[in-house]
């Protein structure tokens, strides 16, 4: 998430850089057509503000740092001797929180990555050992 705010934020410069070099050569040149230049770098630069794209990838960004979290904490789990249901309870609900308090993943995406995005889930088709549950 980090390369996509560092791309937006780089495009946005440039952007403003166009736009300020456009209204210095607006003195020497047709205002038309410098008038033209800046409301397309104007435009430009309220695609991410207005389709939601900063706060799309700060919401996707703080979900990836809690999902992170809960994985961290689930595998910690999974290295003691003993595991309470409660415990795994609780380390399940942690990540549903973060999962629904998350922007929705866009159904293209999710086919895309979908082989890729399952690989991250070795424990899906299997159950916690009957020893180890209490």
């Amino acid at each position: 998430m980090s390369a996509l705010i560092a791309v937006v934020i780089i495009i946005c410069l440039l952007s403003l850089s166009l736009l300020v070099f456009s209204l210095d050569v607006a003195l020497v040149a047709d205002a038309g057509v410098v008038a033209k230049i800046s409301r397309v770098i104007t435009s430009f630069l309220m695609v991410p503000i207005t389709l939601g794209l900063v706060k799309l990838t700060m919401s996707y960004n703080k979900f990836g740092k809690s999902a992170a979290k809960s994985a961290a904490a689930a595998n910690a789990l999974l290295e003691k001797s003993t595991i309470k249901n409660e415990q795994a309870i609780v380390v399940a609900y942690e990540y549903f929180i973060a999962r629904a308090s998350s922007p929705v993943l866009p159904t293209a995406l999710w086919k895309l990555w979908k082989d890729r995005l399952n690989g991250l889930y070795p424990y899906k088709n299997k159950t916690a050992p009957a020893s180890r549950a209490t």
